[in-house]
């Protein structure tokens, strides 16, 4: 499949609304989650959901998430505080059908925002 220049600049406006929605609603490091341990680590399996989660809302949407970035944020780090649900963001297993398990709970956690 190949992309056409327009089909290109959106996909990148996209990915750059995302990913600023991600740091409005996270902080600077949106993609840091605290471990089990009590350290700070930077999990790729949450940043994909994380991006793909704030993918799938409507612009407006987004937006609403924004304004209300510290419920989204309590939300999931709600998600991260479960036993559970920690080792699914880290992506402990590494499934398709984890990953999207993943993007659903994250998605469901920023939802509750809107």
């Amino acid at each position: 499949m190949v992309l056409s220049p327009t089909q290109c600049e959106k996909l990148i406006d996209l990915y750059i609304e995302c990913l600023s929605a991600a740091v409005v609603v996270r902080g600077k490091n949106p993609f840091d989650i605290n471990s089990s341990a009590g350290h700070v680590k930077r999990s790729v399996p949450f940043q994909d959901a994380l991006m793909c989660s704030l993918g799938r809302l409507s612009d407006e949407e987004r937006k609403v998430v924004m304004d209300n970035h510290q419920l989204a944020n309590q939300a999931i780090q709600a998600l991260t505080n479960d036993e559970d649900k920690y080792d699914l963001l880290v992506g402990r297993a590494n499934t398709s059908e984890d990953t999207k398990k993943r993007i659903d709970a994250v998605s469901e956690a920023i939802r509750s925002a809107l």
